[in-house]
């Protein structure tokens, strides 16, 4: 019994998995729609971000410390 149980649990998170629908917050090219939330930069506008894109991809330079937040996120 407890075998088919865990059967069709596990059955109905699958067909859920499969069933949900992704998009991407990242198109690849630039970080429009995007927002660096970076207390250095707070203080100082003149510090640069650390957050670019390189060869399609997002990329942290480390420092100065922050974070990078989407609206997209919020928005769901």
């Amino acid at each position: 019994m407890i075998k088919s149980i865990t059967f069709f649990v596990s059955f109905i998170c699958t067909i859920a998995y499969a069933n949900a629908q992704s998009r991407s917050l990242f198109n690849g090219k630039d970080l429009a729609g995007w927002h660096a939330d970076v207390p250095a930069m707070d203080d100082d506008p003149a510090v640069s971000s650390p957050f670019i894109v390189r060869d399609g991809k997002l990329v942290s330079l480390a420092t100065p410390n922050g974070h990078l937040m989407t609206a997209e996120v919020h928005n769901a």
